[in-house]
């Protein structure tokens, strides 16, 4: 047992390799954060550089072919002003103390709902399935949870669509419909993987501010994960950018947007297209493309990349953590001592 603390969340060396015919392959490889008490963090890079990986592996959800090691751990309420602090990598993939922890203690929300959602089975079953599960067994009562949790996240007529199944809804809806099956145990911690990729802009700012409302009213964390800068910009307290399965910068969204440092941060900022830029002037592309993590050497990951990089020291040790003020850090050689 212990003392409250601000983080409800803490990742210590985390990694998730993956062993291939061809080698292993490192998807994250030795990330540390923190996710504080009803804060929301970012983390943003291009695909394939381990952003939904690591959401996975909060929480064990990793395919049997990956190995998990480091350590995740929840801080839990036992009663008021007394918690304790778990190791998830220590429960058993399929163990019971883990499947508490999943949708009650920390909910996700996938990237595309009609893949998450069952096809043969209605909202209001899956929404209830998870309510079973962590709230009541009591059918009337749960009924009138799921019913309400369906308000909550505005849609119309709850009563209607708790009997109509993910087809029958628009993409709007569906996302909607993800989030209250996420949020139906009041967790903790909610991750969101891209939750609004594939929505169009307008029914994108809705549900950012519905997640953004739900939050101040539950008090959850919220782990968002996207490469979408300007919904970082939106949504975050605290940025942390990855990239080949690791964090190379991690500061507050004021610090990275004003003033990025790792020269991976300031490409991807360079990529987004400029308010009163000139017609048909080209974007700012990052040249190249992120590496197969497959047996990587030890290097910095972005130096076959990087503008700046420096023969003899960038390709032959990963740059350590610098602390440049507050809780802004970057892992560059150009900053370190």
């Amino acid at each position: 047992m212990t003392k409250k603390s601000d983080a409800i969340l803490e990742a210590k060396n985390l990694k998730t390799y993956f062993r291939l015919d061809e080698g292993t392959l490192k998807a994250v490889d030795g990330v540390n954060f923190k996710i504080e008490e009803g804060k929301t963090m970012g983390l943003v890079g291009e695909s394939g550089c381990g952003k939904s990986v690591t959401a996975y592996s909060l929480l064990k959800i990793i395919p049997p072919e990956a190995s998990g090691s480091g350590e995740v751990l929840l801080r839990r309420k036992i009663k008021p002003g007394t918690y304790e602090v778990i190791d998830i990598m220590k429960m058993d993939i399929r163990g019971k103390a883990i499947r508490e922890i999943r949708g009650k203690e920390i909910s996700m929300i996938f990237q595309e709902p009609m893949t998450s959602l069952s096809p043969v089975h209605s909202i209001g079953n899956q929404i209830l399935e998870a309510i079973y599960l962590h709230k009541t067994k009591e059918k009337k009562q749960a009924r009138e949870l799921a019913l309400e949790i369906l308000k909550k996240v505005g849609v119309a007529n709850p009563a209607q669509t708790i009997e109509d199944y993910p087809h029958h809804l628009s993409g709007g809806m569906r996302q909607r419909a993800m989030i209250a099956m996420a949020l139906c145990s009041h967790p903790a911690l909610l991750i969101a993987d891209e939750p609004t990729t594939s929505l169009d802009v307008t029914v994108q700012a809705q549900v950012l501010d519905l997640m953004k409302s739900l939050q101040a009213e539950f008090g959850m964390s919220i782990l968002f994960i996207t490469h979408d800068l300007g919904v970082i910009a939106e949504m975050t307290d605290v940025v942390t950018v990855m990239y080949l399965g690791k964090i190379v910068e991690c500061g507050t969204v004021g610090d990275i947007f004003d003033e990025p440092l790792h020269p991976y941060t300031q490409a991807l900022l360079k990529s987004i297209p400029q308010v009163g830029a000139k017609a048909k002037s080209p974007l700012q592309a990052i040249q190249g493309s992120v590496p197969v993590p497959l047996d990587f050497p030890i290097m910095c990951p972005f130096f076959s990349r990087c503008s700046q990089a420096r023969q003899g020291m960038c390709d032959t040790a990963f740059p350590p953590e610098t602390l440049i003020k507050n809780e802004h850090r970057v892992s560059c050689f150009l900053y370190s001592s």
